[in-house]
């Protein structure tokens, strides 16, 4: 039989030992080969972000310098007002300078100047009043009025810097601007809402990062008393809140100790007045537009900040880890 003779013995033993050899040897070729890839970070002065202890910018004029004539704010900060409260804060998220030499960049927690925002919501707790079958007011004497039911009036709005005319900001000291709404909405009872939006000064402690070049910051507001704003820069700030949220008007012929100086209506097509109403009244979440102004306005004040404070922080380098074992 061919089980008896020497070559075919041999032949049979070889290939029993490769078999055991294979079976021992692959594992450990495989295992050779595995690799991860991690990221160090390490401290780098080109790693860099924007942070504000004080912010004095006015347009054409020395914002640390006060005079009773009238200063503007920079082009810098209307820009970041128009930016804010018509994109998401997606968008605004990333606007802030920063600097990150390999995409991947960490910072230790900082402190900056900073704007912050709320809405509260005015039609609860009996806060509409319905003076009679078509007309609505709130206390700080906001009113909207359709008579004969008729809709055309569809927001109206009552925008102040000053904190004693607001209704949920009258204690909050730095209130930079209070925006008081009410909304024809029929499927509510009564038919409308109403909400008030503020921005105010405030410090922000920061932890910010960026992974694959997208920065992430997440911030509590704390108090702090080594951060301020020129008075001149308020000033130009509240006044350009004012030209820009508010429109003198006499809508409805509004009555003796009502007051309205924004809308929309729709008397032969929707008219806003002024024009960033459209984006109020079209907002489907008022806290959140009110929030992405905020952070558009604080990226500014951070940029421009007096003496330009930039925080370093490190680099992220990867490195390809091969593992042997």
């Amino acid at each position: 039989m061919l089980l008896n003779r020497p070559v075919a013995r041999s032949f049979l033993s070889f290939g029993a030992v490769i078999v055991i050899v294979s079976v021992t040897i692959d594992p450990f070729i495989q295992l050779t080969v595995g690799k991860q890839n991690r990221i160090l970070y390490v401290e780098d002065s080109s790693a860099q972000i924007s942070y504000a202890k004080r912010y004095s910018k006015v347009q054409g004029a020395d914002g640390n310098t006060y005079a009773s004539t009238h200063v503007d704010a920079n082009f810098a900060l209307k820009s970041a007002v128009f930016y804010g409260v018509s994109q998401p804060d997606t968008l605004v998220s990333q606007q802030i300078r920063r600097s990150c030499p390999s995409d991947n960049c960490t910072w230790e927690p900082f402190q900056s100047l900073a704007i912050c925002s709320t809405c509260a919501d005015l039609s609860e707790n009996g806060g509409v009043e319905q003076a009679n079958l078509t007309e609505y007011r709130l206390p700080n004497g906001l009113i909207l009025n359709n008579p004969d039911d008729s809709d055309l009036l569809l927001m109206t709005g009552l925008g102040t810097s000053d904190q004693s005319q607001s209704l949920s900001f009258i204690n909050r000291d730095t209130l930079i601007w209070s925006m008081a709404l009410m909304k024809v909405d029929n499927d509510t009872s009564p038919p409308v809402t109403a909400v008030e939006s503020g921005l105010w000064y405030c410090v922000n402690e920061y932890n910010s990062s960026v992974e694959n070049g997208d920065l992430s910051e997440v911030f509590t507001t704390i108090s702090a008393n080594d951060f301020n704003v020129s008075q001149a820069a308020v000033y130009s700030i509240s006044e350009f809140m004012s030209a820009t949220f508010t429109q003198t008007t006499n809508v409805n012929g509004t009555k003796k100790g009502m007051q309205i100086n924004a809308f929309a209506t729709n008397l032969s097509g929707i008219a806003y007045g002024p024009t960033v109403m459209e984006v109020l009244y079209q907002s489907k979440d008022l806290s959140a537009t009110f929030a992405a102004l905020a952070k558009s306005t604080t990226n500014t004040i951070r940029e421009n900040s007096d003496g330009g404070l930039i925080a370093a922080g490190k680099a992220g380098i990867s490195h390809t880890l091969i593992q042997v074992h």
